[in-house]
C-alpha cells in the first residue's frame, strides 16, 4: 500500500489539509482495518512509507516489486486526494492504468528481464527469447484486466454500501507512473477532493472517514476471494488472453 506524496512533496493543498498527511493517515487505518480480519493473515502487507518521508515514485514501484517473488502475486494500491479548480468535484474514483502500446512493451521486457521499469525498455523486446515473450506478454494483459476488476470491486462496494458519499467520478483509465511501473495488477485511489468542504467534513470525521476505509478494505477481500475462486482468475480471464497471443 502506497501514500501517496511525502516530505519535501505536499501533494494537494487546500484549506489548510496537506495531501501527503492524509494519504498516510488513510493508509495506516487501511493497515490496522486489515489487522483486525483475520482473512488478511496470511497476506504480507507492507507501506511504502510510514512517516512524512519523500520517496520517488521509481522508488515506490521497485519497493513494491521487490516484494514479489517467483509463482507469487501481489496487488500494488496507491492512496490520494484530488483537487480542482472549482469547489464543485467531489467523492471518490478509482484509476487503473490506461492501455498504451509503448507502456505495454515497456512492462512486458521489465517483467520478462526482471529489471525496473522504465518506459524505453520495450526498444529491446525484439530481443526476448520468443516463450519468454509470450508468457510475460500473457501476464501484463492479465494484470491489466485484474487491475480493471479491483477498481471496480472497490468503487462499487463504496457505492453499494455508503449512499451519502459520491461515486458518480467512477473508474477510469490513466497513465499515473505508480501504475505503469508495478507489475502487478495496480489501481489508484482517489479518496476525495481536498477543495471540496462536503468531503473535507468527511474526511475528517473519524466515524465517516473510517466507514469508507472500511468499505475499500472489503473491495480488496473481494478482490482476494474471487481470485482464489476462480483459481487465480484463469476461469475468468484466460480464453481471452489466448485470444490476445
Amino acid at each position: 500500500m502506497d501514500a501517496g506524496h511525502g516530505g519535501k512533496d505536499p501533494g494537494c493543498v487546500a484549506y489548510g489539509y496537506l495531501e501527503k498527511d492524509l494519504t498516510l493517515r488513510v493508509a495506516k487505518e487501511m493497515l490496522a482495518e486489515m489487522k483486525k480480519l483475520d482473512f488478511f493473515d496470511s497476506i504480507d502487507i507492507v507501506l511504502t512509507r510510514t512517516n512524512d518521508s519523500y520517496i520517488d515514485l521509481e522508488k515506490r514501484c521497485n519497493f513494491a516489486n521487490s516484494y514479489l517473488k517467483k509463482d507469487q502475486n501481489g496487488i500494488f494500491v496507491s492512496i490520494h486526494f484530488n483537487i480542482w479548480a472549482t469547489s464543485k468535484p467531489r467523492g471518490l474514483e478509482v484509476y487503473y492504468l490506461q492501455n498504451n502500446k509503448k507502456i505495454f512493451n515497456a512492462r512486458v521486457y521489465s517483467h520478462a528481464e526482471d529489471i525496473q521499469f522504465n518506459v524505453n525498455n520495450h526498444v529491446h523486446l525484439k530481443n526476448l527469447n520468443a516463450l519468454k515473450n509470450i508468457f510475460s506478454q500473457m501476464e501484463i494483459i492479465q494484470y491489466q484486466k485484474e487491475s480493471q476488476y479491483l477498481s471496480k470491486t472497490i468503487l462499487n462496494n463504496v457505492k453499494n454500501k455508503l449512499s451519502y458519499y459520491p461515486t458518480e467520478r467512477g473508474v477510469k483509465p490513466s497513465t499515473f507512473f505508480v501504475l505503469k511501473g508495478s507489475l502487478m495488477p495496480s489501481v489508484l485511489v482517489e479518496v476525495g477532493f481536498l477543495s471540496n468542504k462536503e468531503d473535507l467534513k468527511v474526511i475528517e470525521n473519524n466515524q465517516k472517514r473510517g466507514e469508507i476505509i472500511k468499505r475499500i478494505v472489503e473491495g480488496l477481500q473481494y478482490y482476494f476471494l474471487f481470485f482464489e475462486q476462480t483459481d487465480g482468475f484463469k476461469k475468468v480471464f484466460w480464453n481471452d488472453v489466448k485470444e490476445k497471443n
